[in-house]
């Protein structure tokens, strides 16, 4: 029996131990459940008893994120834009991935991370639905955005000996075996050489960070950078990042390419860039602004929309085998080609439903263009909302969040 079919049973169990919700056939229950978006489950969890122990549990947690990552519905598009008038505001939108009147999408306004807790806060990463949030060199802050809720992570232990810290990373995954989210930290220190620390803390069962053995490895995501997008992902279990791992400031050698962090076994692999798109090639200016890291159907993918050519777009996806497919060149419409050439700046993400996202940024517009890779067909949305002109939009992150009932607390 699969390991997916004895988590619905066992969810189907409890669903049918809910006195409350017992007359209903358990498939239809099911369904129904895992379709009802986060605030509702929320307010079904406070009257009854039996409801707050059911969506307590990972496996109905999982059942419903899996539904909620194909809904367009219940997954958003989450913007983050630093402002240049503020070093300590931190604008955040989210474009709800569900088309609107008029062929356009819908933009809100996310107060809850405006909070002066998460002043400083720049957003890091993503997993699962949950965000993690990273202020230099050790405040780490996990957010459920569809409960409200965040956990602030405990200080690591600082380095004895070693000079300020010159810049760092929090990336989120998630155990599909244990069905824990964790963080793994990574802070760069100013010394004779590059010297980097790394760290793991597990949600719901480390007290403290545990320090763990990494080496030539360091994310390429430091906030500062002007290619600090797209450059790190999580994919079922795996957090694919950039590496920037140099031996002293002059030494490029030793970078190799591209770091696979097996979240359950704490594992670090490498792998290098696909033969068509040489690492020299991939960092040059023109190029890293214009490809990025996403999750496709399950495996890394690195997507690149071709410097000095907005017609096509290439893919290349990783195999099972540590090796990567031949990509493949999409075209892209007269309309997607016509906002790509007007756009200040390009962001990429994906779906769970096998779908690649480009969000191009102007000064006050923004524009979605979607292609689904099963039908191979192009969709182009203008975006409804009024977003901050005076953001550093270079520093502009985006992250693909579906809705989550996994609680912080």
């Amino acid at each position: 029996m699969s390991a997916s079919r004895e988590m619905e049973r066992a969810s189907k169990r409890k669903i049918m131990n809910a006195s409350l919700l017992s007359f209903l056939p358990e498939e239809i229950l099911l369904e129904i459940l895992t379709k009802l978006p986060v605030k509702s489950l929320l307010q079904l969890k406070c009257v009854c008893k039996s409801a707050y122990s059911l969506f307590a549990d990972p496996s109905f947690i999982e059942l419903h994120h899996n539904m909620c990552s194909t809904l367009p519905g219940k997954t958003s598009i989450l913007m983050h834009f630093p402002t240049r008038t503020s070093m300590t505001r931190h604008v955040y939108y989210t474009i709800n991935m569900s088309e609107g009147s008029q062929g356009k999408l819908r933009s809100c306004y996310v107060p809850y991370l405006e909070r002066k807790l998460f002043r400083k806060h720049h957003l890091r990463s993503s997993a699962n639905g949950l965000v993690c949030l990273y202020k230099k060199p050790h405040d780490v802050i996990v957010c459920n955005l569809s409960t409200r809720q965040h956990i602030s992570l405990p200080e690591a232990h600082e380095v004895h000996g070693s000079k300020s810290p010159k810049s760092g990373c929090a990336l989120l995954g998630f155990d599909p075996v244990s069905k824990t989210f964790k963080v793994l930290k990574s802070v760069q220190y100013l010394d004779s050489r590059d010297v980097q620390k790394h760290w793991i803390f597990t949600l719901g069962v480390d007290k403290s960070w545990r320090e763990i053995n990494i080496d030539s490895y360091f994310p390429h995501c430091s906030f500062d950078s002007f290619y600090s997008h797209s450059s790190s992902v999580y994919v079922e279990g795996v957090i694919y990042s950039l590496n920037w791992h140099r031996g002293n400031i002059d030494d490029f050698s030793r970078c190799d390419d591209i770091a696979a962090f097996d979240v359950r076994t704490e594992n670090l692999s490498m792998i290098s860039f696909p033969s068509g798109l040489p690492r020299q090639d991939f960092y040059s200016s023109d190029v890293f602004s214009r490809s990025g890291l996403v999750g496709l159907e399950g495996r890394l993918a690195i997507i690149q929309v071709c410097p000095n050519n907005d017609n096509k777009m290439k893919i290349w996806t990783l195999k099972n085998s540590m090796q990567w497919e031949n990509k493949w060149t999409m075209p892209i419409p007269l309309e997607g080609r016509k906002l790509l050439g007007r756009a200040d700046l390009l962001r990429f993400a994906s779906t769970h439903a096998g779908e690649i996202v480009l969000v191009t940024l102007g000064r006050k517009t923004i524009s979605v263009l979607i292609y689904g890779l099963r039908m191979q067909v192009w969709r182009v949305f203008k975006v409804r909302g009024h977003f901050p002109t005076d953001n550093e939009a270079w520093k502009n992150v985006m992250h693909i969040v579906p809705e989550s009932i996994f609680s912080l607390i």
